[in-house]
């Protein structure tokens, strides 16, 4: 019986392999080579060589003419298959990829961060992955810079000589607050939804912001760790600064307020 060769040029290694593959089925007297257009070293296993940046590969098939037909259709529903496949999966992987990335966006945990932003009135610009339970603005006076003293407690109530300037809280509870990037720019006096004004307690706004005086916020959060700093206004525009306040030491079960250690860069 007479032998017939078929050949076709893909520019596709994978292609290649399975057209190779399909030539190999185990019909009575089939045959298949592949040639590849550049010359390489062959893997050694498949009839396929293995070639960075090969641009194009020769499939040579040899079978009896009774099986010619029959391949010849096999072969290309197969390679059609094969080739929907390919894609369907890898647009499923892609679709998968995006999903856990969004999962694993949305549960990170993120410290919380503030930007000091606007004028007279600064802006507390928030981002991280927490949510808001209270925030605290206080004045900052020059006692509260002595080392030395005694603090009742590790609180910030404690710790400053003024009482807070402004306060909010979460409701109904400080655990039922909003992710804070949902909150974006806190606005100093200004209630955002979901909270109440605890400071001043009567409802009415707190003291102006005034220039040249030091202040100090502190914004607790739950779901990732919290964040406070200082800030002033200089030249009607709000900025951070270090104030520079000492630290806390337990001495005979009391809190003392010492310098803090200052540790190289």
């Amino acid at each position: 019986m007479s032998a017939a060769k078929k050949q076709c040029r893909v520019r596709d290694a994978e292609k290649a392999q399975v057209a190779a593959s399909i030539c190999d089925l185990g019909f009575n007297g089939v045959s298949a080579t592949v040639s590849v257009a550049t010359a390489n070293e062959a893997d050694g296993h498949s009839p396929v060589r293995s070639i960075p940046g090969a641009t194009s590969f020769m499939i040579s098939c040899t079978f009896h003419r009774g099986t010619y037909e029959s391949l010849s259709q096999r072969g290309v529903k197969a390679v059609t298959a094969r080739i929907k496949n390919s894609l369907v999966f890898a647009s499923i992987a892609a679709v998968l990829l995006v999903a856990l990335w969004l999962l694993e966006r949305h549960f990170e945990e993120r410290p919380t961060e503030v930007r000091i932003a606007g004028g007279a009135a600064p802006v507390f610009v928030l981002s991280g992955s927490g949510d808001l339970e209270v925030f605290s603005v206080y004045l900052v006076s020059s006692s509260d810079f002595a080392a030395g003293r005694e603090v009742k407690d590790l609180s910030d109530d404690s710790f400053f000589a003024e009482p807070p300037a402004w306060r909010i809280e979460a409701q109904p509870d400080p655990m039922h607050g909003r992710r804070v990037e949902d909150i974006g720019d806190l606005e100093y006096g200004v209630v955002p939804l979901g909270y109440k004004q605890e400071i001043p307690s009567n409802g009415s706004l707190p003291r102006p912001v005034v220039e040249g005086k030091q202040y100090f916020f502190h914004c607790e959060t739950t779901k990732a760790p919290p964040a406070s700093g200082g800030f002033e206004i200089i030249g009607g525009k709000a900025v951070s600064v270090d104030l520079g306040l000492p630290c806390l030491e337990g001495r005979n079960g009391k809190e003392v307020a010492v310098p803090c250690p200052k540790y190289p860069n």
